[in-house]
């Protein structure tokens, strides 16, 4: 049976679909301790670290975060990464900020 033209493109496309994915390098970390963190438009990652007792609330805003009001609950000894967030962040708590620029 004789292929066409089109379906003979077609195969040869699909095995030449390899996909590298890299995620993309930092040149400088930034590691703050505080309970707030300010915006910044060079930031690729954030990590942040709950090394106390207590539980930290945080919120991706100005507004410190509360047990009724929080957008993220990291437990003690816990941590959360975030992906492409420049904005600000604070925390009820003292938290371990790394930013990744």
């Amino acid at each position: 049976m004789l292929k066409t033209k089109v379906e003979t493109l077609l195969a040869l496309d699909l095995r030449h679909t390899d996909m590298n994915v890299r995620e993309t390098p930092s040149n400088i970390t930034t590691v703050t301790t505080a309970t707030g963190l300010s915006s910044n438009v060079a930031r690729k990652k954030l990590k942040i670290a709950n090394n106390g007792a207590s539980v930290a609330y945080v919120n991706f805003s100005g507004t410190a975060g509360s047990s009724s009001a929080y957008d993220e609950k990291i437990a003690a000894g816990a941590g959360l990464t975030v992906e492409n967030y420049t904005g600000e962040c604070k925390a009820n708590v003292s938290v371990r900020y790394v930013e990744f620029t």
